[in-house]
């Protein structure tokens, strides 16, 4: 899945990683490019690879890293589609060219509350923990919250 960003904004930086910030829920390099200093968001396990002094060529829309070889976004996507049967839903989690997908739920007497069993979407074991916390940004965002199951749905 291609990103949806459109190209306009988009620009291309051989720079120097002079930086790393790392939040509770956000992972950021500092960039130097020729002298201008700019900042951009990256998923985890990008954050992980590229060590500080390292030269990469980056494109970017405002803070939002893409990857120039693939077109695609280096940060987790997320797309719901709501009731495919009664209270059921399918989150689909996008990550570069890595797609996993799963049924999840409505808590049914709790409003505005997804049940999420993370087994079912078979993540990498290093990438469960960042991944819960961008879900959990994603869902507030929607003024829902998660409840999550280390075990599988069935």
């Amino acid at each position: 899945m291609k990103n949806n960003y459109p190209l306009t904004g988009y620009s291309e930086h051989k720079c120097i990683l002079i930086k790393k910030h790392r939040g509770l829920f956000h992972y950021t390099w500092s960039l130097d490019d020729n002298g201008k200093r700019f900042k951009v968001n990256v998923g985890k396990m990008l954050y992980d690879r590229v060590q500080i002094g390292e030269k990469l060529t980056v494109g970017r829309i405002g803070r939002k890293l893409i990857n120039i070889r693939t077109g695609y976004c280096e940060d987790y996507a997320f797309e719901i589609k709501r009731n495919v049967n009664m209270y059921n839903h399918v989150l689909v989690v996008t990550y570069g060219e890595k797609r996993y997908e799963a049924i999840i739920e409505s808590a049914p007497h709790e409003k505005n509350t997804m049940l999420i069993w993370l087994k079912d979407f078979e993540f990498p074991k290093e990438e469960i923990e960042p991944i819960k916390n961008e879900m959990v940004k994603w869902f507030s965002k929607q003024n829902e919250k998660c409840i999550f199951y280390s075990g599988g749905r069935c």
